[in-house]
């Protein structure tokens, strides 16, 4: 009946995630699950009956900085659907960062999971690790809480990504972040009982890495001139900071370097640099052998780095765009919507139609995606796009249902400012879509009030 169909990871079993999270705990979509499933409650409560903080409550600095102060000059639809929504607005301010925090690290450690076995990676450790986690699992004992994006062992070398999403993240902080961990290492590097404690490994490599270009293309400094811009500010920073340090391990801590041939901070910049950044600084300890390599990569050629091919990483961020869910925009845009509704006159549909059909989503859950009919096979991503084939079949049979008990009992639907019942319809198999989240939110305990 409708052209779209509607992808929502929430509404899978939970065997099933708890399946894909078994064999890949930083899969794509159990990421997704996990953190739509922590803000849902949030998103949901606003079109409920749940008591919410009023405006007026809320310190005059903070209204003034979020514009709550002028909408609460205005008497408008959208400025009494924006009172409405700022708990939800002050929420999401003060805890951005956590919510999509270390996405693309996480999305890289998931890669390198599933390719384990065929790089020759010994140990995956989790995004985020500190260098004393990293660092103990290899027998050393040090003080340090500073986190690494990317970290593992491939073939008895300890890898190290430092991972900027794109050319223009990072900034000025950002490069002082690289520089605190590069120069504690090289700090460590010069200590004789630290480097005779690595003796099971043959080298460690930081590798600072950009994704993708402004325009969110793989990263390529030799096509992409704000990446190559960007990789020679870094270059021009790390270089004016480490080059003591460098020498200092050469001249006096056992150290000797195999590239450049010298150390001044031209021959440094040069080496790192060339072969369209690809080269390497690279040093070697005299008695132990231990190599140190500092060095950049990016989108285009990271998968060389992490060992299953540059190709092979790129198809496998290509095909987890291509998985894409709806769950977040679906639900967002649906409640914003039904608020202004609700503002408008005096009730929404959703809970118009959760009336009509309340039943009709409980048999939906319990019929379509409930975990004693769903048969666990190796091909998990079918059999959870067989449900979404399913469950897209049951709303719009939903749909008709709705419009005929509406019908039947003269109740007026105010869905969308339009004639056009294909667009009416789209925006009715959506409210359908997000009221049986809400349903499934009831039964697992995390919303208990009844919807506006």
């Amino acid at each position: 009946m409708t052209q779209n169909k509607y992808r929502l990871i929430y509404l899978m079993p939970q065997k099933l995630i708890d399946n894909l999270r078994s064999i890949n705990p930083y899969d794509p979509l159990v990421l997704i699950y996990d953190s739509y499933k922590e803000l849902m409650e949030h998103v949901l409560r606003f079109i409920t009956e749940e008591p919410h903080e009023k405006p007026e409550t809320i310190d005059r600095l903070t209204r003034f900085f979020v514009g709550l102060t002028a909408a609460l000059n205005k008497d408008t639809v959208m400025s009494r659907t924006y009172r409405r929504w700022f708990p939800l607005i002050q929420f999401l301010i003060s805890s951005t960062g956590a919510r999509l925090g270390r996405i693309n690290e996480k999305i890289i450690t998931g890669i390198l999971r599933k390719y384990k076995e065929v790089c020759g990676i010994d140990t995956i450790f989790d995004p985020g690790a500190t260098l004393e986690r990293i660092f103990e699992k290899l027998g050393i004992h040090i003080k340090s809480r500073k986190q690494i994006d990317v970290a593992f062992i491939q073939q008895n070398t300890l890898k190290i990504l430092e991972i900027r999403a794109s050319s223009l993240t990072g900034g000025k902080t950002g490069e002082e972040s690289l520089l605190d961990k590069l120069r504690l290492l090289l700090k460590w590097l010069g200590s004789e009982e630290f480097v005779q404690g690595l003796k099971d490994l043959r080298g460690i490599e930081y590798i600072i890495a950009i994704l993708f270009n402004e325009k969110g293309e793989f990263a390529n400094p030799k096509i992409h001139s704000d990446v190559n811009s960007r990789l020679k500010d870094i270059t021009e920073y790390l270089i004016e900071h480490i080059h003591g340090q460098i020498k200092d391990l050469v001249e006096k801590k056992g150290w000797h370097i195999r590239y450049p041939t010298s150390m001044d901070e031209k021959a440094l910049r040069s080496a790192i640099q060339q072969n369209n950044f690809r080269g390497r600084i690279r040093l070697r300890h005299s008695s132990t052998g231990l190599e140190f390599q500092i060095g950049f990569s990016y989108g285009d050629v990271l998968g060389e780095d992490l060992g299953l091919g540059a190709e092979t990483f790129k198809k496998e961020i290509e095909n987890i765009e291509n998985m894409a869910v709806d769950d977040y925009w679906l639900t967002f845009s649906i409640v914003m919507h039904e608020i202004e509704i609700y503002n408008q006159f005096g009730v929404s549909n959703a809970k118009i139609v959760y009336e009509l059909i309340h039943q009709d989503l409980e048999n939906t859950l319990s019929n379509v995606v409930s975990s004693s009919s769903v048969q666990i096979t190796t091909d998990i991503y079918g059999v959870i796009e067989s449900l979404w084939d399913q469950l897209n079949k049951a709303v719009d049979d939903l749909i008709f249902k709705v419009l005929k008990e509406a019908r039947s009992r003269n109740i007026s639907l105010q869905l969308l400012e339009t004639n056009d019942m294909v667009k009416q319809c789209e925006y009715l198999k959506q409210l359908i879509f997000m009221l049986l989240i809400y349903e499934k939110a009831l039964h697992t305990h995390r919303l208990a009030k009844p919807l506006i």
